[in-house]
């Protein structure tokens, strides 16, 4: 068995022919176990800034919810705080989650956009 690590999203190579495992507990990862903690049905993981604005147009009912160099782009109306969303009644919303590196990175070996559901 050969092993590859990639450290970033832009180091994938072919992410559609290997199975990929994506590890990212610092905070793309902890914000969405908390979104689904807090009652969020879906979550919706954009690779970029454009692709998350392109899906909330498209879904206005969605939360719109990311960071890029770590703070909250315009038009967004939450960040990517774990702490943020732990504070926050959800039940029944859906999301879209966008962040500099963990959303890519999850993203980048499936189709867009990448659901994450609450089961």
């Amino acid at each position: 068995m050969k092993l590859d690590v990639a450290f970033l999203p832009s180091l994938f190579r072919q992410p559609e022919q290997h199975v990929c495992i994506v590890v990212d507990v610092l905070r793309a990862s902890s914000s969405l176990v908390v979104l689904v903690d807090r009652g969020v049905e879906e979550v919706l993981l954009a690779s970029n800034i454009g692709e998350a604005r392109r899906l909330a147009r498209e879904r206005p009912q969605h939360l719109l919810c990311g960071e890029l160099g770590g703070l909250p782009p315009r038009g967004f109306q939450y960040g990517n705080s774990p702490v943020e969303f732990a504070g926050l009644e959800l039940d029944g919303r859906r999301a879209i989650l966008c962040t500099s590196n963990g959303t890519r990175a999850l993203a980048a070996p499936r189709p867009r956009p990448w659901r994450w559901l609450a089961l």
